[in-house]
């Protein structure tokens, strides 16, 4: 995975820790608008890393075009997203 992606004018950066923490809490990622850094956990199996940057893209996507999504709505968007890749066997690589 790239370690920096472009979403609409600005680079965020892409980190991996062990244990990304939320408001005291473990989580699998993490979006910091303000430092433009994107944090996924360590391990993550193939289709979890896949989930959880898109979701936490979703996040970034929000705040750089701020359409408004609450928290409820990124989950729904990405789960719709993965869905629509995964159902019709979409691989941007080809």
């Amino acid at each position: 995975m790239k370690d920096r992606i472009k979403i609409a004018c600005d680079y965020w950066n892409i980190e991996f820790q062990e244990k990304p923490v939320e408001g005291g809490e473990l989580c699998r990622g993490l979006c910091i608008n303000d430092e433009r850094k994107i944090i996924l956990k360590k391990d993550l199996s193939d289709t979890r890393l896949m989930e959880t940057f898109l979701h936490e893209c979703l996040h970034a996507i929000e705040d750089a075009y701020r359409i408004g999504l609450n928290e409820h709505q990124v989950n729904v968007l990405g789960i719709a997203l993965i869905s629509l890749i995964r159902d019709n066997k979409i691989n941007f690589l080809k």
